[in-house]
């Protein structure tokens, strides 16, 4: 490798929680972007021992202070017209979302190519809404609303967010247009999409832009005696979406294709869910490392004409 492929590092600055086991946040989405060949730039959120599944948890959230004070070190690094990307996932309060909308802000004006990936994380089918009640709110009216590029809700928080039930994949298609498209988002993955048109043993996910739409469609994992979630799943299989959003970005930054994009991550995370140990609470990312860059089975996204 000659010294001036050294210096042509990838940088996306990703802003989640961290766990010290286990992947969720942070430790879910900076191992495929290393993969993939991307230098993260971490920013934890939270520190806890383990993801919120499992029956303890201990650690911190991090103060509005800490979190300043480590952007500060970040911009006398004079990093931010070198990063490509910007990641980001759960919130713990309002103050981080703030935080995170004029670092957005910062880094777009430092470099104008920069595109941000904010993942609203909100709940899903099972569990329901695990955020405070103001983040919702605040979500919809503030973090979405023309500044992300790219966004990445599932079913329950597309319909949470836009207050309406989808009844078809069309349905889905247009909701996530008029939530997100119409307001200056450039992308919508709209994953684990089971409308009333989705057959019983398929799951589906989307990828929506203002002039179009793909699907792609996977066999249903239901694991014996677990809650049926994210991916087919049980929802206390963590990190499914944090991990489904770092490949599809990731994808997205290295290819500008979307159709590549889906196809990639959808193909990814469906292998990662099939060669999850029953019974395991996280994903087997690192003993599946190579389903990141090269999944074993490849699915192929269709067009949607809507």
């Amino acid at each position: 490798m000659k010294k001036q492929d050294l210096d042509m590092a990838r940088y996306v600055l990703t802003m989640q929680s961290h766990v010290a086991y286990g992947f969720v946040g942070n430790t879910a989405a900076v191992f495929p972007l290393q993969r993939m060949g991307f230098t993260p730039i971490v920013v934890n959120t939270v520190q806890f021992s383990n993801h919120t599944g499992h029956p303890t948890f201990r650690g911190a959230v991090f103060s509005k202070e800490h979190l300043l004070d480590v952007i500060q070190g970040l911009r006398e690094r004079e990093l931010f017209p070198k990063i490509e990307g910007l990641l980001t996932g759960y919130l713990g309060d309002v103050q981080t979302g703030e935080i995170i909308l004029d670092l957005a802000k910062e880094i777009k004006t430092a470099n104008p190519k920069a595109l941000w990936c904010c993942d609203p994380v909100l709940g899903d089918t099972g569990p329901g809404v695990y955020v405070r009640p103001e983040i919702q709110g605040f979500m919809k009216d503030e973090m979405l609303q023309g500044i992300a590029d790219i966004t990445t809700p599932n079913q329950f928080e597309l319909e949470l967010l836009s207050g309406k039930k989808l009844t078809s994949r069309e349905d889905a298609v247009a909701t996530a247009r008029k939530l997100f498209c119409s307001h200056g988002c450039r992308t919508v993955f709209v994953t684990s999409l089971r409308t009333p048109d989705v057959p019983e043993n398929e799951i589906d996910t989307l990828a929506v832009t203002k002039d179009e739409a793909w699907i792609v469609k996977t066999p249903f994992i239901k694991m014996a005696g677990e809650q049926e979630g994210a991916a087919g799943t049980m929802t206390a299989v963590a990190g499914q979406g944090d991990v489904f959003t770092s490949v599809a970005f990731g994808t997205l930054l290295l290819t500008n294709n979307l159709k590549e994009a889906l196809e990639h991550a959808v193909s990814t995370l469906y292998m990662l869910v099939k060669l999850t140990p029953k019974g395991s609470l996280d994903l087997p990312l690192i003993e599946a490392q190579k389903e990141i860059t090269a999944p074993s089975i490849r699915f192929a996204a269709e067009k949607i004409n809507v």
